[in-house]
Order: C-alpha cells, then structure tokens, then sequence
C-alpha cells in the first residue's frame, strides 16, 4: 500500500509520496501550493487524494516513470469519469478517507463495500418516513431489581458504570485505572474498545478516538462508583495473585476485565446481559438502553436537558431533545398550566 506523509519547506506543505521505481524506494515531492498556517486539514485531504491517484496509476491504469532527479516524464491520460464503474471508484474512495476515520468506522465501510453490489438492494425498498425514535428504558424500581440480581456477576462493574453515566458499549469498556482519579473524585471518558473482523476473525480493538469530541469529557467520580472502583480493583489484584502465571497481562490497564485478566468482548457484553434479563425475568432491554434509563431517570429528577447532553457527550443539544424531549414531563407540565388558562375569560380580563 502506498504511504505519504505532509513536509513543509520554505513555509509551504508538500506531500512526499513514497514511491518504488524499479524496486527500490524513491520519494515523490509534490508543491501543494498551501502555506503552512491554516491549511493542516486541507494538506491533508490533497495528501489523500494523491495517495489514491498514484494508487490507481499501478493498477494497470498508468505505470509512471521518473527520472533520475525523481521527475514524473509520463503524464496520467485523462480518464472519463463517466466511464468509471461505481464498484471501482467506491474502493479508490475507501482508500481515500482511511486516514480520516476510526478503525471501526473503516471496518464498517469495508464490510458494506466488500459485500454483494451487483444488484441495487434499494430497488425493493419502500422510501423510509423518518419517524421519532422512542428509546427503551427501566423506571427506578426496575433498575433497583437489576442491581439486585446481578450483585457477583462478571458483568456487575460495567452494567452500574452504564446505569449512572450513561455511557456507551464502547465506552464502557474502554474505561482505564489511569482515567479514575480518586483524588481529585473525576472519572475521563476518553478511550474505547471495539470488536472488528480482521481475516476473518473477531479482535478487540482500543483506540481514544470517540464517536464525536463532546464524547471526550471528564465527570465528577460518584461515591457508589468509586466504592465499586477500588472494590472491583482489589477483586483483580486478588485473582492476579491467584492465577500467577495464568493471570492474562495484556489489559491490566482495564477495569471491566474477568477472572483470569481477559478484556470483556462487546459481543459477550451483549449476549450475557440479555441472559441475566431473560434468567431473572426482567423486562428485555437491550444493554445500551442503560444508557438511555440513566437519561430519562435524570430528566424525570429536574435535571435540565442541556446538562443531560454533557453527561452523556452528545455532540449537540437537538441530539439530545429530538430522544428525550417527549420524556420531559416538568416542561410538559409547566407548558399545560399555560395552555389550561388560555381561552379563560377570566383569567385574560385580569
């Protein structure tokens, strides 16, 4: 695969391409044209771009030649666009924005793009209405059950952490000792773990690059999650003392971990909450309606909608309104006492 990187010369970016000429490594120097200051991510979409040019030249389209000074002598032919099939340009177009995505998202294109395209799946599909989403969530007392029932369980740690910041799968997961300060009482959300397909085989992944940047964010440590915290850590220590040698070393930066220092998978995450809901016969909620139960709990408890939206590291206030507004009984209620008094006689002649 080819690579590039961005230089600056004279206050100027280049792209520096690295190509292969007669097998051995030659860089390419591009001008860009763009001063330094100011155009970091408008370098950055031309390098991608290149990069996919210079791909496409060597898959039989256009083999360039250079000279010894690395001066392209044979100029690309025009192509039409319109003649490029859109199975080609979608794979040119993965290329491209590899760099400016997560792993997961780029696994997720890769997968859609690798599949079946000799048939257009719109085709037998009825135009979507766009309908309000109406989240599943547990009121007080079903929660207080669930706590009940999963007291012990591998999945205890990440299922109350879930409940009370409202956090995602991933973020869950991805939670480190080194973002609990107990100290200063602060919990950072600011790493997750992902399960992708890579050879056909399922790999946990962890990167700190979020859904969006208000998904970044630092929340006051809770006395009952911090109680759990140092709990769960002497539970790890313990059984690190135990199994010795057996003790599994690669995650012991994690908290959601099992007996044996394994990184708990998001798919069994999935599979064994649904198991404790059907086993003790709780209303079924998916595991990331934990996240919406501790949304909807905390408006029902006056707690301002814009306040829920940093809690939960939505990117934008409308995120947050266009899920939970309809939940919204206080606003609700103040809105009915107006709308009781507004064709009142005598209530408008005072």
């Amino acid at each position: 695969m080819l690579t590039g990187n961005l230089q600056i010369k004279n206050g100027k970016y280049y792209a520096v391409l690295n190509l292969k000429v007669n097998g051995k490594r030659k860089p390419k120097w591009i001008p860009l044209g763009l001063p330094e200051r100011g155009n970091k991510r408008e370098a950055e979409s031309m390098l991608s771009h290149l990069i996919v040019e210079y791909e496409s030249r060597g898959e039989g389209k256009f083999y360039p030649t250079f000279s010894e000074n690395g001066e392209l002598v044979t100029e690309a032919p025009k192509v039409d666009e319109s003649e490029v099939l859109f199975a080609d340009y979608v794979q040119s177009w993965l290329k491209m924005i590899r760099p400016t995505v997560s792993a997961a998202t780029y696994n997720s294109y890769r997968s859609m793009v690798d599949a079946r395209i000799d048939r257009n799946p719109a085709d037998r599909v009825d135009k979507p209405r766009k309908n309000r989403y109406q989240a599943a969530h547990y009121s007080q007392e079903e929660m207080l059950r669930l706590f009940g029932v999963i007291e012990g369980d591998p999945l205890e740690p990440a299922i109350r952490i879930a409940a009370y910041y409202g956090l995602r799968r991933s973020e869950v997961l991805g939670l480190k000792w080194d973002a609990i300060n107990f100290k200063d009482k602060t919990i950072s959300i600011r790493h997750k773990v992902v399960e992708l397909t890579e050879g056909g085989k399922s790999v946990l992944h962890g990167e700190d690059v979020l859904k969006t940047k208000s998904s970044v964010r630092t929340l006051p440590l809770l006395p009952v999650i911090e109680d759990l915290l140092r709990q769960e850590k002497q539970r790890q220590e313990t059984y690190r003392g135990l199994f010795r040698g057996a003790y599994c070393k690669d995650f012991l930066d994690y908290v959601c971990v099992d007996q044996m220092g394994k990184l708990l998978r998001p798919n069994y995450v999935t599979e064994h909450f649904a198991w404790i809901i059907q086993k003790y016969g709780l209303r079924k909620i998916r595991f990331h309606d934990l996240r919406h139960t501790a949304a909807s709990l905390l408006l029902a408890n006056g707690v301002p909608m814009k306040q829920i939206q940093i809690w939960l590291g939505h990117s934008t206030f409308s995120t947050t309104a266009d899920i939970y507004a309809h939940l919204d009984v206080s606003a609700q209620r103040e809105t009915g006492l107006v709308a009781a008094n507004l064709y009142d006689k005598r209530h408008s002649e005072a």
